[in-house]
């Protein structure tokens, strides 16, 4: 969708801080907090920076920020639609019926990051990556990242 993507709270990217994806045991749309790195495209309409301007969420983390393109063999899966989320991998070891439990540690060993499209995907998109506010990726192998000036 985007070639290139914009992660704030840091000004550059360090892999040695990059956590492996791991599930989360309390939000099945994502993965468990820390894990993982959020970005959303450069000039979305609906990226984090204006969703966090939007809600007074978080301004503070706007003042640092670094830009970063993914590497050309990066394996990224795209959703578009609930029809896309249903064919990730779906968790087993859980009761929750109020999003689908996807199992992140699984997409991780098949991609190299996921990224969300929310503009089109309709009420049942955002319902169903609750969580997930704005169009982001999530980068769950760090070496999939070339940072950019």
């Amino acid at each position: 969708m985007s070639d290139k993507y914009i992660h704030y709270g840091s000004d550059h990217f360090d892999a040695a801080k990059f956590r492996p994806i791991l599930n989360s045991g309390f939000m099945m749309s994502k993965p468990l907090h820390g894990t993982g790195l959020w970005a959303s495209p450069v000039n979305s309409p609906l990226g984090w920076r204006d969703w966090c301007v939007d809600n007074k969420f978080n301004l503070e983390s706007l003042d640092a920020a670094f830009r970063f393109v993914l590497k050309p063999d990066a394996a990224v899966y795209h959703i578009h639609s609930v029809a896309d989320v249903y064919k990730l991998p779906c968790r087993n070891d859980t009761d929750d019926i109020t999003s689908y439990p996807i199992d992140y540690e699984a997409a991780a060993r098949m991609y190299d990051a996921i990224e969300l499209d929310l503009i089109g995907g309709g009420y049942e998109l955002v319902q169903l990556m609750y969580g997930w506010d704005c169009n982001s990726i999530l980068i769950m192998n760090p070496n999939a990242v070339m940072e950019v000036e």
